[in-house]
């Protein structure tokens, strides 16, 4: 009866000619047909559909363009990634976060609500649990600790945390001035970090794929020996490899920069002369042909 009433309304006054009173009886219809489907469904998964279209219509747009013969092909044809502009807006960003405006970042964006790499905590507690309680960590290219502020909430019931961060020399100038506490510190090589600060896994979050040379420091990483190697938010392809040019969204920075899509099989040799490579997983923020994995030394 509802929606007779309704239809009987609709054609009275597309006759009348009114439509802007057409148009406001529309909406409210569908107000009401968003609000009766909504009461239709249980309230966790209401919240989750709601989540995710927030998610997707927040979500900036990247792009990977090109498949270029070698690295410098693709740097002659990018804007780079060490503009003075996107350090700028990074470390605002962590500021940003030291300060309690935002409770984590990434990539210079802002985020207010907890969320959580459930496969990296996983793997990251799987370490600590072999350590009883200790989890010490070399985080290569982790900006000013985008992934211990984010993942901090989980993993300060540990026994002994530390989290060592190697970066470029402008972020870790800023890093030791601003940012270093007890737990977090910043290096400007491996080298040093693991001659100071013995280290129990090392994590390559996002990065490989910006590093000119992702293969030789992997192989550097497997000659510390640390009890783990953590490969994570990585792209990867099915053969061989593939050396792109990645647009980032103005909505982030305007920028574009070499990235390198990783030959699996090559990783695999390089970590599995001492490391046990674990099954690869992903998380809903990855992008189609991106996930990580965990290798175990093998003692």
């Amino acid at each position: 009866m509802a929606d007779n009433g309704h239809s009987g309304r609709t054609a009275v006054l597309i006759q009348m000619g009114n439509w802007r009173r057409l148009r406001q009886e529309l909406r409210a219809f569908r107000r009401q047909c968003k609000k009766w489907f909504e009461d239709c469904l249980p309230s966790f998964l209401s919240r989750g559909i709601k989540k995710l279209c927030r998610r997707r219509n927040d979500s900036p747009v990247i792009s990977w363009q090109g498949d270029y013969p070698d690295w410098q092909s693709a740097v002659a044809a990018s804007a780079g990634y060490d503009h003075e502009d996107i350090f700028i807006k990074v470390r605002d960003a962590a500021r940003a976060v030291r300060d309690g405006r935002a409770l984590w970042e990434r990539d210079s964006v802002l985020f207010y609500h907890e969320e959580y790499s459930l496969p990296l905590v996983a793997n990251l507690m799987s370490v600590a649990a072999w350590n009883k309680g200790r989890l010490r960590v070399l985080d290569f290219g982790g900006a000013f600790g985008s992934t211990y502020t984010q993942h901090r909430p989980l993993l300060q019931k540990l026994e002994e945390l530390s989290w060592n961060i190697v970066e470029q020399p402008n972020v870790v100038k800023y890093g030791q001035e601003e940012f270093t506490t007890k737990q977090l510190r910043f290096w400007h090589s491996m080298e040093a970090c693991h001659a100071t600060e013995p280290v129990d896994v090392i994590l390559f979050s996002g990065v490989l794929e910006y590093v000119e040379n992702p293969y030789a420091l992997l192989e550097q990483a497997v000659v510390m020996s640390p009890q783990a190697i953590i490969i994570d938010r990585t792209p990867f392809e099915k053969e061989g490899e593939r050396i792109t040019v990645q647009h980032v969204s103005p909505v982030i920075y305007p920028a574009s920069y070499p990235c390198r899509w990783l030959d699996r099989t090559r990783v695999n040799g390089i970590l599995e002369s001492r490391y046990h490579c674990l099954p690869k997983h992903s998380t809903h923020i990855d992008p189609p042909g991106f996930y990580g994995f965990m290798a175990i030394r093998k003692d």
